[in-house]
């Protein structure tokens, strides 16, 4: 958690958090002398600044880091489409092909079939072969924190998380925004609301508007388009605060709300399967990155600190820490 971190360089203090991290693949993962070539297929727009953003911001950044390693982008990937596309680039030398929706998964393991020297990883699969694979980057031990935090400052005693289609990811993120509210607060009310949507601003608006009106002043969310709406919905208010996910570009749409960034990073994933695939250790199963892998960040907002008291800072410094350690366990309870 990084209390000092300034919003106009939020980004910045960022990729300098995990210095270490690059500095052993700058180390390690140019021992080639031969060009590796990564494409990453998204559904949407990989700039969107919510689940795209933040796979594109590593990607890029490894594109530029890397003179032996070549990224392609390719968007706006329908589902019936997939196999076709991953064999396209199968078929032009590419080393490894990412899929980066759960719903990619029975496209590129057919490809995978096809295509048995190239490597394929698909966001959420839990069906492997020798040259397919899964990655999870999940927020839930973050989301945990932010129920720290949200029954340490809430007036109300009332604080949700709103998601999309209750996603397992996102009962996980629910689940455990509860178990860190209880923690402060044993009787505190922690609710989820379903938007039904990933990409509709005025319904997140309205699911907001509805939960504030309701009495809730902090809604956790988990999406793009209904996050925007949340946070709009949450600044015509006082004292309604917004734990964001995915990119910390969200402190930018209104730094007076969000109050706090669950920040996911692609960069360690990438660069392990990179490594994999060139040393011949690239297994069948679900690579995972949380708060210990560099898979996860829980970011504060800097300009609103005065709004959290001190024991909860305290509080969430030393779960932070626990959880990194190991010593803190945060269940996946990914159902309802």
């Amino acid at each position: 958690m990084k209390r000092n971190t300034v919003i106009a360089i939020l980004l910045v203090v960022i990729v300098v958090g995990t210095v270490g991290a690059y500095w052993y693949y700058s180390q390690s993962a140019t021992t080639s002398t031969e060009e590796f070539k990564i494409a990453v297929m998204f559904q949407y727009s990989a700039r969107d600044g919510s689940w795209g953003q933040w796979m594109y911001d590593d990607l890029m950044k490894i594109d530029a880091e890397f003179d032996d390693i070549t990224v392609t982008i390719v968007e706006q990937v329908g589902i019936t489409d997939v196999e076709r596309i991953a064999g396209d680039y199968a078929e032009d030398g590419y080393d490894l092909i990412l899929g980066h929706t759960d719903e990619y998964k029975d496209g590129l393991l057919a490809a995978a079939a096809s295509y048995p020297n190239t490597y394929f990883m698909n966001y959420g699969a839990y069906e492997y072969a020798d040259n397919f694979a899964g990655y999870q980057v999940s927020g839930f031990e973050a989301e945990y924190l932010a129920g720290i935090l949200g029954a340490g400052i809430s007036k109300t005693g009332k604080i949700a998380y709103q998601g999309t289609f209750g996603y397992p990811y996102e009962y996980a993120g629910f689940h455990a925004l509860e178990l860190g509210a209880h923690v402060i607060n044993e009787s505190i009310n922690v609710v989820p609301s379903w938007t039904g949507t990933w990409t509709d601003v005025a319904k997140g608006y309205e699911t907001t508007l509805a939960l504030i009106e309701s009495g809730f002043d902090y809604v956790a969310t988990s999406a793009s388009g209904p996050a925007l709406g949340a946070i709009q919905a949450a600044g015509e208010y006082d004292d309604v605060y917004i734990p964001a996910m995915f990119s910390a570009e969200t402190f930018d749409v209104d730094p007076d709300v969000v109050i706090c960034c669950v920040v996911f990073r692609g960069y360690n994933l990438v660069m392990d399967a990179v490594n994999n695939v060139r040393q011949g250790t690239f297994e069948g199963k679900t690579y995972e990155y949380y708060m210990a892998e560099g898979g996860i960040d829980f970011v504060l907002n800097q300009k609103l600190l005065d709004k959290i008291p001190a024991e909860i800072l305290d509080k969430m410094d030393e779960a932070e820490q626990d959880i990194i350690d190991g010593v803190l366990e945060i269940p996946y309870m990914p159902f309802e």
